[in-house]
């Protein structure tokens, strides 16, 4: 897993996805 997986998975998923997109 990398470091913005381990962070979506954490509870951070829609503000990962949003970062990413």
């Amino acid at each position: 897993m990398t470091v913005r997986e381990l962070l979506t998975a954490t509870g951070g998923r829609l503000l990962g996805e949003e970062a990413v997109a």
